[in-house]
């Protein structure tokens, strides 16, 4: 189970990676395209992040695993206004709040 999804991540990285060298560029117009050399080293640190993050969450209950999961909204939104500048509406943060209580 825990390397199958890791191996689910790869392949979307491999898939996404080649439609946005492909089309991303050509008809978007777009001139950041990241070195193919990058792309063994990302594949290979998702690949390792997700299987290993499937492998310590299977030594904690079902509850509990659940609730970890849910908390990632916040910190998520937080970094996301912090580094990106992106602005969430107040209700928002509130209905992050709510899923997460």
């Amino acid at each position: 189970g825990t390397l199958r999804l890791g191996y689910a991540e790869v392949i979307g990285v491999l898939s996404f990676s080649y439609l946005e060298r492909t089309y991303m560029t050509n008809e978007g117009g777009f001139d950041r395209v990241a070195p193919l050399s990058a792309y063994p080293m990302l594949t290979m640190c998702l690949f390792a992040s997700s299987t290993l993050c499937n492998f310590s969450l299977s030594f904690i209950n079902f509850p509990t695993k659940v609730v970890f999961r849910s908390c990632k909204l916040v910190p998520t939104m937080l970094i996301a206004t912090c580094v990106n500048q992106k602005v969430f509406a107040s209700y928002e943060y509130l209905c992050a709040l709510c899923i997460c209580a």
